[in-house]
């Protein structure tokens, strides 16, 4: 969010976003919008959209019923390498491709039904403006949807700490029980709006991904990355670096988990340092410079 502020702050009024991704107008053209000094990125992820999708279980096969499973792409079957925690499982490269394919195609299939569901209500709307006075027409128009999206907690970098091997402890943001968190009531985008996925949630619709907004980014940024982090790995980190491509970055790794705590009892944690990297970052760094 903070580097989709600084991308469309940048941008002239006219420029802007006009419109969010499920069509509804948003005046940032007429918005004050004043440009940030700086940008400090603490355990900072690729955008909430790229987050989910990572974590989302593909194994689905009934968006409304979240006991449908396909064996095939089932994360926590053993037969496709799941061990029960604490061990670690070893998924095959070849069902990680099929896996990290079929996340993406849930995405486009939780896309669909989104602007699926909008359009129900649009086509309400206009029928009302038309002249109806159907019960059911003014029903379907005051209609507010809600999407219930089951099994978010299923990036199988959690459960096999052998993928991207880093200091990190097993399991998730979650926890270390991936059934209980998967199909549980707390977790990544599980109750949202048709809007709220497709604003925020969708790694395909979002406007607000580091992709589509770090390149963006003139103010000199601070990067600051937990090395034990189970949300962020290292081809996140990196790739987020690499898209500051219009700035100056600063990139410090240091110990701790996601929330810079330790990993476990007795390790280092990292939250002080990081509270001493970014005092000595903003009494130190140039503002107001411009790209470089």
């Amino acid at each position: 969010m903070a580097a989709f502020y600084c991308q469309q702050a940048a941008l002239p009024p006219d420029a802007r976003i006009a419109r969010t991704p499920a069509g509804r107008p948003v005046d940032l053209a007429g918005a004050d919008l004043p440009e940030a000094d700086g940008l400090v990125l603490i355990s900072s992820h690729l955008g909430q959209g790229p987050l989910l999708q990572d974590g989302l279980d593909p194994s689905v096969l009934d968006e409304d019923d979240p006991f449908a499973t396909d064996p095939a792409l089932d994360p926590f079957d053993a037969a496709n390498g799941f061990c029960e925690p604490p061990r670690s499982s070893r998924y095959a490269a070849d069902f990680i491709g099929r896996y990290r394919a079929a996340q993406a195609m849930r995405v486009e299939r939780l896309d669909a039904r989104a602007r699926s569901l909008l359009a129900q209500k649009a086509a309400a709307r206009r029928t009302l403006k038309e002249g109806s006075a159907a019960a059911s027409d003014r029903a379907r128009a005051a209609w507010s949807p809600v999407m219930t999206i089951w099994r978010t907690d299923a990036d199988l970098r959690c459960w096999d700490l052998s993928l991207e091997p880093s200091p990190r402890a097993y399991g998730s943001l979650w926890g270390g029980d991936p059934i209980r968190s998967n199909w549980g009531s707390v977790g990544f985008g599980r109750l949202c709006t048709p809007e709220s996925w497709l604003s925020n949630w969708s790694a395909r619709s979002s406007n607000a991904t580091m992709a589509r907004c770090a390149p963006s980014v003139r103010q000199p940024t601070c990067m600051i990355r937990y090395l034990g982090d189970n949300s962020v790995f290292d081809t996140e980190a990196n790739r987020l670096e690499a898209l500051f491509t219009r700035t100056r970055i600063e990139r410090h790794d240091v110990p701790g988990n996601h929330h810079g705590r330790p990993v476990a009892e007795g390790e280092p944690e990292g939250r002080l340092r990081a509270g001493e990297i970014v005092r000595d970052w903003l009494s130190t760094t140039r503002f107001g410079t411009g790209a470089r």
